[in-house]
């Protein structure tokens, strides 16, 4: 109702205009005027009141607190700063109260109700708008002949811009200039109808025709047909057999009247006449069923599997509408064609074309069938091989001919696996060419979605390559303006702006500035005659809608002739007739060429904020950012990669490949010039920072390629050698594979004379009879800090090989490391290094030897010509007989460790009885951990630590490293004067990002979990709801394992502030929802803007401190939560009272967070059972510390629940909790043994309270 509080303006029916208004993202809090608006306003007969933006005249301004709300079509709300008055005199108060908005950011809306409301007259024609009071006319308009909107002619405010006064008034509303402003029509044509993923010129001119294109550029069929566009991708995706008896040489009597050519009319020289109306509150009344029907049917597998995981589409044909709808799949199993289904039916619904009749395909999921029958849809399965019952197949084939038009005229190096990011565009654009059955005047992209507004959503050929603005506040100080990306489609939701998938950051991003580089057609220019014409459009709107609130006096009517003249020639030159312009040939189909010009700038722009591009015309491509990601692959899959031939992939492949080699001949081993064993290593790309804006890297370079593993930049996928080796480094891939055969058998020629003798080259016929031969494995590795960067690792397939001994090896745990590592800070004189063995499996005789096949194509030329290995071929494979330890054999790593206890016995090293991987001397006073053929050495004296690296050397060839800076993984910096460590894994997380292709936060995430604040003072706390979401898929599931996975090494080494949230996602692993993905997602987000985590150790007196805790049913399926931390301080006091002073804190040692998997009674119980399981832990630990020299007296544990550490003391009397788990007693006879020492400290005090549950962010940026 009028004058409420909240105002609702609504159109005559669905089919609003989109440009009536448009809410600015952030509505400021006062009605500060924007820089440019359009000067007109729009005669709004839908609106209950004036509402303005800031550029109409207006008076007495007052701010208004609180402000009204007003409803727009399209359910959002915008709300009013300040209460004006127009500037008219001649109408009475009421009439002129206005309200400011600054969301309206396309212009103001005169009420006309509220000026009919008080006395006035308004008089509408099909041209013009008159608005009366007292048979004087107040305001004055026209109608737009490019909106079809009435626009009344009404003051600006003073002083505008001076930009304003050459701003183009017909082109208020439209997105850029293509449909005035372009170098030639022809090259217009192409690109919209590129950007109309290449359709059929019939199919296009038909859709001109019948007025589904209305706001496109000005474009008629005749024009098309004049300059028909020379399109590849519309053959590509068209083209079809031509059909029989079409010139048949069968005499055929013919009654037809001859058609005289003269008689046809191509129109060759149009006049651009107004476009038709745009379907903006149309009104359409006929009678027409609406049948309800649908038809659904799945595609086939995709030629690639996207970045997203999908592989294949749901075609979905709405019969009433027209309309055919495209859901992706990851795969084509019930769940997901269910999933994809509900999308569908949801969005159709939403529309109001609910299905009724379902027609599909002989299979159908018993699930599918019970949703259809939930939500009241009668469905016909086809009969069994009989697929023209369903038009689904029709569909099919329509989508598949449309989407490979538009991928065919993507740019040759659009990567493939963004395809299903391309399918938004694709929808939209096949559906705009569709007419509607319900209403034929509408497309069937109108009917459903209303109106397409070209001006508002600017559309341009999919896979263009794009320069993205990087805007000021985001940028770096020194960084490039613009960042590399792909355009994917328009941003349906976000007025003038552009999805835009970004190379560095592997994701997609919106954005309303780019540049454009396409290589399929010209993109349309801006010359200096399309500007003067445009002038003269403006100057003859301007001269045909006089305004009656003009300053200036009245005109006489000699000026009025002198106009009237200028607005002729004005109106001629804004309709030029170019009739110089030839007739296009269409014998013949030509590929189109890329533009030799420099690439210009051509934005979706504003035509009011810039006549001319903003930024000047780039002649080179900028220089690019630091990525955080390698820059891509220039062998990423395209399509026209993926669709050739495979014969051809093949061959093109081989020929880059023998052009590389040929090209590197100081690499790549020749007769003339042989190749060096060790490639030089390169010097790696920085990495990108993960935290905030200004953050500078913190480490060198190689920390970022510290991994294991060779990533894809465009997938994440891990790459192979058979990629690899045809890559830009092929070349060095090669030779390391190389090197590794020769190191492996009997060397390479000539700078490996020898080898190691483990396998030999012999004929399949050689191999016993009892004996299977396995496969070959290939890992490839980049290793900066070693002597060869690239390195490959033949390794056997295990799983083939038949053993029956032992397999496992003993190696030092972390906590084990971490207490050497304070051992050497606590120990005076001791110091820390590193050293390795080189092919440590390698040298270990089998006992029984083992038989492996390796594919010929992956053996280097120079290998097969030193071996002589071509006779040995044998269905592709050479066979070898492995005689020593090599990587991948299951009992490889025993062996080889067995040897070495034996050897290092020998010299008076031995293992510690009851810590694994931890040994000692005799004599010396020098201990190691030793994990696989990594030593961790403490040495009191460097000649200790040489008589160790004799002994080593002995066997092995070792490398060593005295700085200690670097171990499994683990970066020390040591500070022996001030008696500190500080460790760290820097590089981790970034590398970890990188492989799950997740981008950098749009804002810090702060707490790795989500937090529910609790409702205290409810005497009933209810329980979290349970997750309804719906289940991850396989894939899902696997990349949900695969972040724990990688997490989880990470938090137990350097943070720990990971632990809760991993500990409650991995109880959801294998039941995950996407509920548990967003969770992943979270602890990404804090992953990324926390990437660096460091511990800091002080020297102590190595004696085991520990505080334990318990949350009580806090985790799902009423189970509780046990945490503890450990760490080494002073010697402890032996009377521990609450207010004894606490010990000196240190970096942990060890944390426990775990979830307990009984249910417990109580919170005391809780507490019971946390100080059991840490006390288990703190045995172990106190048993290292024993064995590295360190005695320990009773051990506190510190605990803040009076009645656990009562029990455990017994000092109170049990009754009621006698039913306490009886496991839980162990503790009870630990501490009567001298181990532990329970004592209980409030809770403010206890450090493991931290581990015990989910803390608000605040808590976390604490911690």
């Amino acid at each position: 109702e009028r004058g409420t509080a909240k105002l609702l303006s609504v159109p005559l029916n669905t089919y609003h205009n989109k440009n009536k208004s448009s809410v600015a993202p952030n509505t400021p809090p006062l009605a500060s005027s924007p820089p440019f608006f359009p000067p007109d306003a729009i005669a709004d007969t839908g609106c209950t009141g004036h509402f303005l933006s800031t550029n109409i005249a207006h008076i007495h301004c007052q701010p208004t607190v609180p402000g009204i709300n007003v409803v727009l079509p399209d359910g959002r709300t915008i709300t009013s700063s300040h209460i004006t008055e127009l500037n008219i005199p001649s109408l009475p108060p009421a009439a002129r109260t206005a309200h400011i908005f600054p969301g309206l950011s396309n212009g103001s809306l005169i009420s006309i109700g509220q000026l009919c409301d008080h006395g006035c007259t308004a008089t509408f024609t099909s041209d013009t708008v008159r608005i009366e009071l007292n048979n004087t006319v107040v305001l004055r308009g026209g109608r737009s002949p490019y909106t079809r909107l009435w626009t009344l002619d009404s003051p600006v405010t003073p002083n505008p811009p001076a930009t304003e006064l050459h701003a183009p008034v017909h082109d208020k509303n439209f997105a850029n200039h293509l449909g005035d402003h372009s170098g030639t029509l022809a090259d217009r044509i192409a690109f919209v109808h590129a950007s109309l993923f290449s359709p059929q010129l019939s199919t296009w001119c038909k859709a001109i025709d019948e007025g589904r294109l209305t706001t496109f550029p000005d474009i008629t069929s005749a024009q098309v047909k004049r300059h028909p566009p020379q399109s590849v991708p519309m053959v590509k995706g068209h083209l079809d057999q031509q059909r029989s008896n079409l010139r048949s040489t069968k005499p055929k009597v013919t009654l037809s009247a001859s058609v005289d050519p003269d008689d046809i009319n191509f129109d060759t020289n149009p006049v651009v006449q107004d476009p038709p109306a745009a379907r903006t509150q149309f009104l359409y009344a006929d009678f027409a069923e609406v049948t309800g029907k649908i038809f659904t049917d799945p595609t086939g597998r995709f030629v690639t599997t996207s970045s997203s995981g999908n592989a294949y589409m749901l075609v979905v044909y709405d019969y009433d509408s027209n309309f055919i709808h495209v859901e992706a799949m990851k795969n084509r199993t019930g769940p997901e064609i269910l999933s994809a289904y509900k999308r569908a039916h949801a969005m159709l619904s939403s529309k109001g074309l609910r299905p009724q009749l379902q027609h599909l395909d002989n299979e159908a999921s018993t699930a599918l069938q019970q949703f259809m029958s939930s939500v009241d849809i009668d469905f016909q399965l086809a009969p069994p091989h009989v697929h023209r019952r369903n038009a689904a197949e029709r569909a099919i084939r329509t989508f598949k001919n449309h989407f490979i038009a538009g991928l065919c005229s993507t740019d040759k190096n659009f990567p493939l696996h963004l395809w299903d990011h391309l399918l938004p565009q694709a929808i939209m654009t096949l559906n705009l060419l569709r007419g509607s059955r319900i209403n034929p005047n509408l497309s069937s992209w109108a009917q459903l979605h209303g109106s397409f507004d070209y001006n508002c959503t600017p559309l341009a050929p999919p896979g263009i390559r794009v320069l993205v603005h990087e805007k000021p506040t985001i940028r770096r100080t020194w960084a490039p303006h613009a960042a590399d990306g792909w355009y994917v489609g328009p941003a349906m939701n976000h007025y003038r702006c552009y999805r835009v998938w970004i190379r560095e950051t592997t994701s997609e991003r919106i954005s309303d500035t780019l540049t454009w580089f396409p290589s399929q057609v010209k993109m349309p220019s801006t010359s200096s005659r399309d500007t003067i014409v445009a002038a003269a459009h403006d100057l003859a709107h301007a001269l045909a809608h006089p305004s009656p609130t003009s300053p200036l006096s009245p005109l006489s009517v000699h000026e009025r002739e002198a106009l009237s003249q200028l607005s002729d020639i004005f109106s001629k030159a804004a309709n030029p007739v170019d009739s110089s312009l030839p007739v296009a040939p269409t014998a013949t189909l030509s590929p189109p060429t890329a533009s030799t010009s420099s690439p210009r700038q051509v934005r979706f722009r504003d035509p009011v904020t810039e006549s001319l591009p903003r930024v000047p015309t780039a002649t080179a491509a900028p220089p690019q950012s630091l990525p955080r990601v390698p820059p891509p692959n220039s062998e990423a899959e395209t399509y026209k990669l993926v669709t050739c031939n495979p014969r051809q992939a093949r061959r093109r492949a081989a020929r880059k490949l023998k052009e590389k080699i040929s090209a590197s001949t100081s690499v790549v081993p020749t007769q003339a010039t042989p190749a060096p064993v060790v490639p030089s290593p390169k010097v790696p790309t920085p990495p990108h920072s993960h935290g905030t804006r200004l953050q500078a890297a913190r480490y060198p370079g190689h920390s970022f390629d510290s991994a294991n593993t060779v990533v894809d930049p465009n997938s994440g996928a891990t790459l192979e050698y058979s990629k690899l080796k045809n890559s830009e480094q092929g070349p060095e891939w090669i030779q390391a594979a190389a090197n590794e055969m020769g190191r492996l058998s009997q060397g390479v020629k000539p700078n490996m004379p020898t080898g190691t003798d483990t396998m030999h080259f012999i004929p399949h016929t050689a191999k016993p009879h009892d004996r299977k031969a396995t496969y070959l494995k290939i890992v490839a590795a980049i290793k900066p800090h070693k002597a060869e960067k690239y390195r490959i690792r033949f390794t056997v397939g295990g799983d083939r090989i038949e053993y029956n001994g032992p397999t496992s090896t003993p190696t030092a745990a972390l906590p084990a490391i971490k207490i050497l590592v304070n051992s050497v800070i606590s120990t005076k004189g001791a110091r820390f290094m590193t050293c390795d063995l080189k092919d440590f499996y390698l040298g270990t005789p089998l006992p029984v030897y083992e038989y492996m096949r390796i594919p010929a194509v992956h053996i280097p030329d120079c290998i097969m010509e030193q071996y002589k290995l071509a006779p040995l071929i044998h269905k592709g494979n050479v066979l070898v007989e492995i005689r020593k330890g090599m990587y991948g054999l299951p009992h490889a790593g025993r062996i080889v460790n067995d040897r070495l206890i034996d050897h290092l016995a020998l010299d008076g090293y031995h293992q510690a009885k009851h810590t694994p991987g931890f040994f000692t001397h005799e004599t010396r006073p020098i201990s190691f951990s030793l994990v696989v053929d990594d030593f961790g050495v403490k040495y009191v004296g460097r000649e200790h630590a040489e008589h160790l690296l004799h002994c080593l050397e002995k066997l092995y060839t070792v490398t060593t490293d005295w700085t200690g800076a670097l171990y499994c993984g683990l970066t020390f910096t040591w500070n022996y004067e001030q008696r500190h460590v500080d460790m760290a894994m820097p590089g981790y997380v970034d590398k970890a990002l990188q492989r799950f292709q997740h981008p950098s936060p749009a804002r810090p995430q702060h707490s790795p979990h989500a937090w529910v604040p609790p409702s205290y003072g409810v005497k009933i706390q209810l329980t979290n709801e349970t997750d309804l979401s719906p289940p991850l898929d396989k894939a899902g599931i696997t990349r949900l394992q695969e972040v724990i996975g990688t997490l989880l090494y990470y938090a137990r080494a350097v943070d720990s502030t990971m632990l809760v949230a991993l500990g409650t996602l991995a109880s959801a692993q294998t039941k995950g929802t996407e509920a548990t993905a967003e969770a992943v997602t979270q602890l990404l987000n804090y992953s990324a803007t926390h990437p660096d985590a460091t511990v800091r150790y002080h020297a102590s007196d190595m004696h085991l401190h520990v505080h334990s805790d318990a949350s009580y049913l806090s985790e799902s399926k009423a189970r509780s939560r046990a945490g503890g931390i450990f760490f080494l301080s002073s010697a402890p006091i032996k009377n521990l009272k609450p207010n004894s002073k606490p010990p000196p804190l240190n970096g942990a040692i060890h944390t426990h967070c775990s979830i307990m998997k009984s249910v417990l009674s109580s919170a005391t119980e809780a507490e019971l059972g946390a100080l059991f399981f840490n006390a288990k832990d703190g045995v172990e630990l106190r048993t290292t510390l024993e064995a590295m020299g360190h005695p320990q007296l009773a051990t506190p544990i510190q605990t803040d629940n009076e009645c656990a550490s009562g029990i455990v003391n017994n000092t109170v009397k049990q009754r009621r909790s006698k039913a306490i788990d009886m496991r839980f007693y162990w503790i009870k006879d630990r501490v009567k043994q001298g181990q532990f020492n329970v004592h209980w400290r409030k809770g403010t005090d206890n450090l493991a309270d931290y581990f015990t549950k989910h803390h608000l962010p605040s808590h976390h940026q604490i911690m």
